[in-house]
């Protein structure tokens, strides 16, 4: 998975931002990969985001143990299912 490949690039001093900017372009690109043709339903999409805040957490270390609320996981990303 790319995300475990990187997992040296999360646990490093980067900034937050950097973090963020650089799974958007290495990880959510191969996540998201032939998605235009995909019949999207209620559980897909569900499966989706839960999928994409669970790795985003994994990038900014956050551990689900300390629940963490939405707006700390994501900030002003949308949910995957929106893109």
């Amino acid at each position: 998975m790319a995300l475990n490949i990187l997992d040296l690039k999360w646990k490093s001093d980067i900034s937050k931002s950097t973090k963020i900017n650089f799974f958007r372009a290495c990880v959510e690109s191969i996540l998201l990969y032939g998605a235009e043709t995909w019949t999207v339903n209620k559980e897909l999409e569900e499966c989706l985001d839960g999928t994409y805040t669970r790795l985003l957490m994994r990038v900014q270390n956050l551990s689900w143990k300390n629940h963490p609320i939405k707006s700390e996981i994501y900030g002003d990303l949308p949910s995957i299912s929106v893109i």
